[in-house]
């Protein structure tokens, strides 16, 4: 288990990261991997908790994130990227997809079930997501869509720094 702002990456792997900058860093800024595999990390106090670009198939479980921006999506090669029981304590946005305009990767939808925002206000949660519902109409084709339902309605007991 690693602290702070020193990471330990295993291969395409980032598992068992605690993370604590005030309001500037991010667990890593994720770019070209492969197959990124990032479960069981405690983030905290960050502007960015996971910033991904340019993944192929990035698998983000488990994790236990409070930052201005919990996970942050932009252009991976994914029919569906799947984020799934985190908890998402974002600040602004729990999850939200970003674009590279109109030049590829186009952007991935997010199949973002069963995680916990910190609400089950079901609008409270439409505001912590930012995809392409936000955006004007001519921009949607550019931005992912995140699927959200079911979420969690309490912490999800397993996320984060687990034991051995």
């Amino acid at each position: 288990m690693t602290d702070y702002h020193e990471l330990e990456i295993i291969g395409d792997r980032i598992i068992k990261n605690v993370l604590k900058q005030p309001d500037k860093g991010h667990l890593t800024e994720l770019k070209e991997y492969y197959y990124a595999i990032i479960y069981y990390n405690k983030i905290d106090s960050c502007e960015n908790g996971i910033f991904c670009e340019i993944l192929v198939n990035p698998l983000i479980s488990y994790n236990d994130i409070d930052s201005k921006y919990s996970i942050s999506v932009k252009g991976c090669y994914n029919d569906v990227l799947s984020i799934n029981y985190n908890n998402l304590d974002g600040s602004i946005y729990a999850i939200r997809t970003l674009t590279y305009g109109t030049a590829p990767p186009l952007p991935s939808d997010i199949n973002a079930e069963n995680n916990y925002f910190y609400t089950i206000n079901e609008e409270e949660i439409q505001d912590l997501i930012f995809d392409k519902k936000d955006v004007s109409i001519p921009q949607q084709p550019y931005i992912g869509t995140v699927y959200y339902q079911p979420f969690l309605t309490e912490e999800y007991p397993y996320a984060g720094i687990q034991g051995d």
